[in-house]
């Protein structure tokens, strides 16, 4: 979609990981290692392709807060540069001048709304959707992409392409995340509550960026409900249909998406 905006976006030569399950150690300096490998290489390839920006697009929302995270504690933390460095000490060394972006960030602050409203195709008509952040976006504050407490960016998409977000508790709730791997028993009742409490305030689907966060709340209504009540939708996506790209959406995804728009 981003290149609907003349925005390339390039894939990284080398990747790994984002980190999250290093942050499981209790070695605090062995937590930035697996993120900072990625920023490193983020900035080789910057250098080699001459891009004349330092950003590091990221889609999912924990490989931002990861990302993000370490960036600030290896400019603030002179043990974790010197910790990282002896373990990276096969890498060139991170000159600290990447700049994580989430992809909502993009649309916000480098495409802009306006840019996107001129060229919707489908209005989506008053659709009540339910915004959801999950907790890696806006926590901890240092790399929040918005207010934590009342977070608006990722509802002013739908608006500009005529859906009504909706306003209900759960908004910025954690979906208890990667709990589901060991103890999904304790999760399954977390996505339920957050599904009632969005139709209850009348939305007609979840829009979210958080790969966890859409499958703990598919998964959670199916092993509570039997079934899907409210289904899951990208950002991305809802742009792709309301732009009339459907040839970047699957199948499956086109016509949910028309279905729920005609009420079926």
């Amino acid at each position: 979609m981003l290149n609907e905006f003349d925005i390339d976006v390039i894939e990284l030569d080398r990747w790994i990981c984002c980190g999250l399950y290093h942050g499981l150690t209790v070695d605090t300096a062995y937590q930035a290692v697996a993120p900072i490998r990625n920023l490193i290489w983020a900035q080789t390839n910057a250098e080699k392709l001459s891009i004349d920006n330092n950003y590091l697009l990221t889609l999912c929302s924990m490989c931002y807060n990861i990302l993000k995270s370490a960036h600030l504690r290896y400019l603030r933390d002179e043990n974790i540069v010197k910790r990282v460095k002896a373990y990276l000490n096969d890498e060139p060394e991170y000159k600290g001048n990447i700049k994580v972006i989430h992809f909502i960030q993009v649309l916000d602050e480098i495409v802009s709304y306006s840019k996107i409203k001129e060229k919707l195709v489908n209005n989506l008509d008053g659709l009540k959707i339910a915004a959801f952040y999950g907790c890696t976006l806006l926590r901890p504050r240092e790399v929040a992409i918005d207010n934590s407490e009342n977070p608006q960016v990722m509802q002013n998409l739908p608006r500009i392409l005529g859906a009504e977000p909706i306003t209900y508790p759960y908004v910025n709730q954690c979906c208890l995340g990667y709990l589901v791997t060991k103890r999904p028993d304790l999760v399954w009742k977390r996505p339920a509550d957050i599904t009632n409490s969005a139709v209850d305030k009348g939305a007609k689907i979840f829009v979210t960026t958080c790969p966890l966060c859409a499958y703990n709340l598919l998964e959670g209504q199916k092993n509570v409900f039997g079934d899907v009540k409210r289904s899951v939708f990208y950002e991305s996506e809802l742009i792709a249909y309301a732009l009339g790209k459907y040839e970047y959406l699957k199948n499956d995804r086109l016509n949910l998406s028309e279905n729920i728009l005609k009420g079926v």
